[in-house]
């Protein structure tokens, strides 16, 4: 079984840490399932834990700067407008919460 694949653009500092988040456009990820991260320079495992869903004005600004490594939100803005050019502050978008902390299940 292939494991899906999660792609960063960047070595974003947030993926430093054991719990991290990210937020996209596309929902097409699943709670509890096991995904393969991978960013320009690193590759490692992690479980998607939960998501939600909201359109992108009504996220925090320290959690949108904090998502894109930026100090204000203008910045925060036209960083996601680079992966996706038609976003504005109603697109709905998914906050992903994943952990690196992945315990095995026992049979």
């Amino acid at each position: 079984m292939n494991m899906e694949i999660i792609k960063f653009a960047k070595d974003f500092k947030k993926l430093d840490n054991d719990n991290f988040s990210t937020i996209r456009v596309h929902d097409r990820y699943n709670e509890g399932e096991i995904y393969l991260v991978k960013t320009p320079t690193k590759t490692f495992k992690a479980r998607l834990m939960a998501k939600d869903y909201s359109k992108l004005k009504d996220i925090p600004n320290r959690f949108l700067m904090e998502d894109t490594d930026t100090t204000t939100y203008y910045k925060a803005m036209a960083q996601l407008k680079e992966f996706y050019p038609d976003i504005n502050p109603s697109t709905e978008v998914v906050n992903l919460f994943f952990t690196k902390k992945i315990h095995q299940r026992r049979c």
